[in-house]
Protein backbone atom coordinates (compact mmCIF):
# COMPACT_ATOMS: atom_id res chain seq x y z
CA UNK A 1 0.00 0.00 0.00
CA UNK A 2 1.26 3.51 -0.52
CA UNK A 3 0.49 5.95 2.00
CA UNK A 4 3.16 8.81 1.27
CA UNK A 5 2.04 11.79 0.01
CA UNK A 6 4.03 12.83 -3.47
CA UNK A 7 4.23 16.86 -3.80
CA UNK A 8 2.98 18.06 -7.18
CA UNK A 9 3.25 21.21 -8.96
CA UNK A 10 0.17 22.68 -10.46
CA UNK A 11 -0.22 23.88 -14.05
CA UNK A 12 0.17 27.83 -12.21
CA UNK A 13 3.88 28.09 -12.01
CA UNK A 14 4.95 28.08 -8.13
CA UNK A 15 1.95 26.29 -6.53
CA UNK A 16 2.51 22.97 -4.43
CA UNK A 17 -0.22 20.55 -3.43
CA UNK A 18 0.06 17.44 -1.66
CA UNK A 19 -1.61 14.75 -3.69
CA UNK A 20 -3.86 12.90 -2.07
CA UNK A 21 -2.83 9.01 -0.91
CA UNK A 22 -3.54 6.44 -4.16
CA UNK A 23 -5.85 4.57 -2.18
CA UNK A 24 -8.14 7.30 -1.85
CA UNK A 25 -8.56 8.39 -5.51
CA UNK A 26 -9.04 5.01 -6.04
CA UNK A 27 -11.96 5.23 -3.52
CA UNK A 28 -13.60 8.26 -5.44
CA UNK A 29 -14.31 5.92 -8.26
CA UNK A 30 -14.42 2.54 -7.09
CA UNK A 31 -17.40 2.53 -5.64
CA UNK A 32 -19.72 4.50 -8.00
CA UNK A 33 -18.58 2.23 -11.28
CA UNK A 34 -20.04 -0.83 -12.57
CA UNK A 35 -17.63 -2.99 -14.97
CA UNK A 36 -19.47 -3.59 -18.42
CA UNK A 37 -17.14 -5.27 -20.48
CA UNK A 38 -13.82 -6.50 -21.65
CA UNK A 39 -13.17 -6.04 -25.12
CA UNK A 40 -10.16 -7.06 -27.50
CA UNK A 41 -9.29 -3.70 -29.57
CA UNK A 42 -7.08 -5.11 -31.47
CA UNK A 43 -3.32 -7.26 -31.57
CA UNK A 44 -0.46 -8.15 -33.28
CA UNK A 45 2.76 -10.80 -32.56
CA UNK A 46 5.55 -11.88 -34.24
CA UNK A 47 9.27 -13.07 -34.23
CA UNK A 48 11.42 -11.20 -36.15
CA UNK A 49 15.43 -10.68 -36.85
CA UNK A 50 16.46 -7.80 -34.42
CA UNK A 51 18.92 -6.10 -32.58
CA UNK A 52 17.30 -5.12 -30.02
CA UNK A 53 17.64 -5.86 -26.82
CA UNK A 54 15.12 -7.39 -24.77
CA UNK A 55 14.27 -5.43 -21.65
CA UNK A 56 14.70 -6.82 -17.97
CA UNK A 57 10.78 -6.40 -17.16
CA UNK A 58 9.24 -8.32 -20.57
CA UNK A 59 5.53 -6.94 -20.22
CA UNK A 60 4.62 -2.81 -20.55
CA UNK A 61 1.49 -1.66 -20.44
CA UNK A 62 -0.22 2.31 -20.15
CA UNK A 63 -3.60 3.31 -19.73
CA UNK A 64 -5.59 6.29 -21.21
CA UNK A 65 -10.01 6.84 -20.36
CA UNK A 66 -12.34 8.39 -22.12
CA UNK A 67 -15.35 9.73 -19.61
CA UNK A 68 -18.77 10.46 -20.85
CA UNK A 69 -20.35 12.31 -18.69
CA UNK A 70 -24.12 12.76 -20.72
CA UNK A 71 -24.00 8.91 -21.19
CA UNK A 72 -22.17 7.96 -17.67
CA UNK A 73 -19.63 5.74 -19.20
CA UNK A 74 -16.10 5.08 -18.25
CA UNK A 75 -13.91 3.62 -20.62
CA UNK A 76 -10.49 2.67 -19.65
CA UNK A 77 -7.99 1.55 -23.17
CA UNK A 78 -4.74 -0.32 -21.95
CA UNK A 79 -2.07 -1.01 -24.16
CA UNK A 80 -0.16 -4.10 -23.50
CA UNK A 81 3.48 -4.74 -24.71
CA UNK A 82 5.40 -7.98 -24.34
CA UNK A 83 9.27 -8.14 -26.14
CA UNK A 84 11.49 -11.16 -25.20
CA UNK A 85 14.60 -12.80 -27.01
CA UNK A 86 13.08 -16.37 -28.48
CA UNK A 87 14.38 -19.33 -26.64
CA UNK A 88 17.41 -21.19 -28.16
CA UNK A 89 15.55 -23.29 -30.42
CA UNK A 90 15.19 -20.33 -33.07
CA UNK A 91 17.60 -18.30 -35.20
CA UNK A 92 20.03 -16.23 -33.11
CA UNK A 93 18.61 -12.64 -33.12
CA UNK A 94 15.09 -13.29 -32.35
CA UNK A 95 12.80 -10.97 -30.75
CA UNK A 96 9.33 -12.12 -30.02
CA UNK A 97 6.57 -8.96 -30.13
CA UNK A 98 2.98 -9.44 -28.84
CA UNK A 99 0.76 -6.20 -28.46
CA UNK A 100 -2.63 -5.73 -27.64
CA UNK A 101 -5.26 -3.23 -26.61
CA UNK A 102 -7.87 -3.81 -24.70
CA UNK A 103 -10.72 -1.55 -24.02
CA UNK A 104 -12.84 -1.67 -20.17
CA UNK A 105 -15.48 -0.25 -20.16
CA UNK A 106 -17.77 0.88 -16.85
CA UNK A 107 -20.86 2.42 -16.23
CA UNK A 108 -20.94 5.36 -14.00
CA UNK A 109 -23.48 6.11 -11.10
CA UNK A 110 -25.43 9.09 -12.04
CA UNK A 111 -24.63 11.69 -9.95
CA UNK A 112 -21.10 11.15 -9.73
CA UNK A 113 -18.17 12.63 -11.79
CA UNK A 114 -14.86 11.85 -10.43
CA UNK A 115 -11.72 13.93 -10.60
CA UNK A 116 -9.61 14.46 -13.38
CA UNK A 117 -6.32 12.61 -10.71
CA UNK A 118 -9.42 9.70 -9.43
CA UNK A 119 -9.92 8.46 -12.95
CA UNK A 120 -6.32 8.44 -13.91
CA UNK A 121 -5.43 6.41 -10.86
CA UNK A 122 -8.48 4.01 -11.98
CA UNK A 123 -7.80 3.68 -15.23
CA UNK A 124 -3.98 2.73 -14.52
CA UNK A 125 -4.89 0.37 -11.63
CA UNK A 126 -8.25 -1.10 -11.45
CA UNK A 127 -8.84 -1.55 -15.14
CA UNK A 128 -5.34 -2.73 -15.21
CA UNK A 129 -6.28 -5.42 -12.78
CA UNK A 130 -9.86 -5.93 -14.48
CA UNK A 131 -8.12 -6.09 -18.39
CA UNK A 132 -5.23 -8.42 -16.97
CA UNK A 133 -6.64 -12.17 -16.94
CA UNK A 134 -7.41 -11.24 -21.09
CA UNK A 135 -3.77 -9.92 -21.55
CA UNK A 136 -2.72 -12.91 -20.55
CA UNK A 137 -4.49 -15.07 -22.70
CA UNK A 138 -3.63 -13.36 -25.70
CA UNK A 139 -0.22 -13.34 -24.99
CA UNK A 140 -0.43 -17.29 -24.17
CA UNK A 141 -2.54 -17.48 -27.25
CA UNK A 142 -0.16 -15.78 -28.78
CA UNK A 143 2.99 -17.50 -28.28
CA UNK A 144 1.21 -20.87 -28.58
CA UNK A 145 0.44 -19.78 -32.48
CA UNK A 146 3.89 -18.53 -32.97
CA UNK A 147 4.76 -22.48 -31.68
CA UNK A 148 7.41 -20.73 -29.21
CA UNK A 149 7.22 -21.80 -25.21
CA UNK A 150 4.62 -21.18 -23.49
CA UNK A 151 5.55 -17.70 -20.94
CA UNK A 152 2.97 -17.60 -18.12
CA UNK A 153 2.99 -13.45 -17.48
CA UNK A 154 2.22 -13.50 -13.78
CA UNK A 155 -0.50 -12.37 -11.56
CA UNK A 156 -0.53 -8.62 -11.19
CA UNK A 157 -0.99 -8.16 -7.33
CA UNK A 158 -1.89 -5.17 -5.28
CA UNK A 159 1.27 -3.22 -4.90
CA UNK A 160 3.00 -4.04 -8.11
CA UNK A 161 2.16 -1.27 -10.00
CA UNK A 162 0.63 1.61 -7.87
CA UNK A 163 4.03 2.67 -7.68
CA UNK A 164 4.12 3.68 -11.20
CA UNK A 165 0.58 6.02 -11.01
CA UNK A 166 1.44 9.39 -12.09
CA UNK A 167 -1.07 11.39 -10.33
CA UNK A 168 -2.19 14.96 -11.59
CA UNK A 169 -0.28 13.84 -15.32
CA UNK A 170 -2.16 14.44 -18.97
CA UNK A 171 -5.51 15.60 -19.70
CA UNK A 172 -7.76 12.91 -20.29
CA UNK A 173 -11.01 13.33 -22.69
CA UNK A 174 -14.29 14.00 -21.55
CA UNK A 175 -17.30 14.52 -22.83
CA UNK A 176 -20.43 15.98 -22.30
CA UNK A 177 -21.39 18.32 -19.12
CA UNK A 178 -20.79 18.17 -15.57
CA UNK A 179 -23.52 18.72 -13.75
Amino acid sequence: MISKRKRVVSRKKGNTAAAPPVEALLAQVAPVVEIQHVRLLGGTFEAVASEEQPRPDPIRFSSSFQLNVDARILECRLQFDFLARVPAVAPPHRIVRVAATHLVTYLVREGHTPSVEALTAFSQINAAYNAWPYWREFLQSALQRLELPPFVAPLLRFGQIEHNVKVGGGEPVTKGTKK
